[in-house]
């Protein structure tokens, strides 16, 4: 949990932290990838709205309806292509092929962003990824489904084992959001630990690393990504 998606993560599954928080790219119409990747990321960065208004207006329709079909309990992402920055170049990676041969022979080639197909459930494509359109996240801004899973079998009195500290979990709620497109994306739970070194209560996030503890049956449950996890 916690480490940064990467070429090796083509074809796994994943959630964005923030639905919303997305940009979108016409590959046929779009002839400079690094002007068009610098302008709207400028323009994200200029406006807490931007991302929003893109997708109204691109679907003609407002938020709530543009999502109205999809549930935080079983969406979830396909990760089928990157944005990545090597020599000085933008290019978008959508083959297998390709991403093994970045991986190979231009290994410090930057992921810049991390494009996806959005599931309703194990089997139904989601309706507006049919457009042709790429639906772009920067890399943080994703986590792989592997550790949502973890993250939701956290359970109060567990302890959560961090690189050098430890966590007792606290309170576990489970958070009805209606418009959860617009806030956490990721997951309907809520976890606050108290921490073993300050005695403080903070809520657990999925950047930070950890190793799961349940003490009731004396079972830890460990992300295949953890072992070599670093905070983003």
């Amino acid at each position: 949990m916690g480490e940064r998606i990467g070429l090796g993560d083509f074809g796994k599954l994943a959630r964005p932290k923030t639905l919303t928080d997305v940009f979108l790219l016409n590959p046929s119409a779009t002839p400079d990838l690094e002007d068009w990747w610098i302008e709207n990321r400028k323009l994200s960065y200029s406006s807490t709205t931007f991302n929003k208004d893109m997708l109204a207006g691109t679907y003609g329709m407002n938020l709530d309806v543009l999502f109205s079909d999809l549930s935080i309990d079983s969406y979830h992402c396909q990760i089928t292509s990157f944005l990545v920055l090597v020599s000085s170049e933008y290019k978008l990676l959508t083959t297998l092929e390709q991403i093994e041969f970045y991986k190979t022979r231009k290994p410090k080639a930057k992921v810049k962003a991390v494009g996806v197909t959005i599931f309703k459930n194990s089997q139904e494509v989601w309706n507006p990824n049919d457009s042709g359109l790429v639906w772009l996240f920067r890399p943080r801004c994703l986590v792989r489904l592997e550790d949502v899973k973890l993250f939701e079998e956290v359970e109060t009195g567990d302890v959560l084992q961090f690189q050098k500290t430890n966590g007792m979990v606290m309170r576990v709620l489970k958070v009805r959001r209606k418009r959860f497109y617009l806030s956490t994306s990721w997951t309907n739970r809520s976890i606050t630990y108290l921490t073993g070194t300050t005695g403080k209560l903070l809520q657990l996030n999925p950047d930070r690393p950890f190793k799961l503890i349940k003490l009731s049956s004396s079972q830890s449950s460990t992300p295949p990504s953890s072992s070599s996890s670093s905070s983003t």
